[in-house]
């Protein structure tokens, strides 16, 4: 089994960009987000561990108040190749990109009972099954448990 010691880092940079916007598109509204991070670890003179890859989220929904609702969006994520190897004495994998369908509809109820808003949901997951796993998904070096395939959620949640 492979040793690693865990120490305080004497100087460290982290640098990036994220951001997001929406805008309406007639009745429907896009929306987009995205993630870049760098980091670097300057005693060992390499990426900074555990830096998460850079994402792209893409969507379009057709909000509502009250009454029925959806969005769709893909999540795109690249390849993480930067990589520690001395500071996490080579149990840090560098991991594939991915890209994940969702979906989700449901129904805004507006006030019930002691809630301002309640609103009832169906969420579909990784519509393709695509396997895959997050970049700071920890497990056994190269054996890291994938995410979860489809999937499917109900939820009921409320405001007040």
């Amino acid at each position: 089994m492979p040793l690693k010691r865990t120490e305080n880092l004497d100087k460290v940079t982290i640098y990036g960009i994220e951001g997001g916007l929406s805008a309406p598109v007639g009745a429907y509204v896009a929306d987009a987000g995205f993630t870049w991070l760098r980091g670097k670890n300057h005693q060992d003179d390499e990426p900074l561990y555990q830096m998460p890859a850079p994402e792209l989220t893409l969507g379009i929904s057709q909000p509502a108040e009250r009454g029925f609702y959806w969005r769709a969006q893909l999540r795109a994520v690249a390849e993480q190749d930067h990589i520690a190897t001395k500071f996490s004495n080579g149990t840090e994998d560098a991991t594939s990109g991915f890209v994940t369908a969702d979906a989700e509809l449901g129904w805004r109820f507006g006030t019930v009972g002691a809630f301002d808003a309640a609103t009832l949901a169906v969420g579909l997951h990784n519509l393709a099954d695509k396997r895959y796993h997050e970049h700071l998904t920890d497990g056994v070096s190269s054996q890291e448990l994938a995410a979860p395939g489809r999937g499917i959620t109900l939820s009921l949640s409320g405001s007040f």
